[in-house]
């Protein structure tokens, strides 16, 4: 795909505006949508079902784990 090319998901069309690269495979066979959008694809209207948090200090993990209380359970940091 290419950048002004639009890639259907479901009956949704996206046009693709950017190309990133993080050099993790995972990251890079990815896309970014509005929260409202991936609500609407999933149909899962109003809900979060993953926080990703980066911090500029990987040293601060556990101290900010400890004291952040989200609504789901978090996962183990990579």
């Amino acid at each position: 795909m290419q950048i002004g090319e639009v890639m259907r998901l479901g009956e949704v069309g996206f046009r693709i505006v950017g190309i990133f690269e993080t050099g993790i495979a995972y990251e890079e066979s990815a896309g970014v949508v509005s929260l409202r959008d991936a609500q609407e694809i999933t149909g899962k209207p109003r809900q979060v079902t993953f926080y990703g948090i980066k911090l500029d200090d990987p040293q601060q993990a556990d101290s900010i784990q400890k004291s952040w209380r989200p609504p789901c359970p978090i996962l183990p940091s990579r």
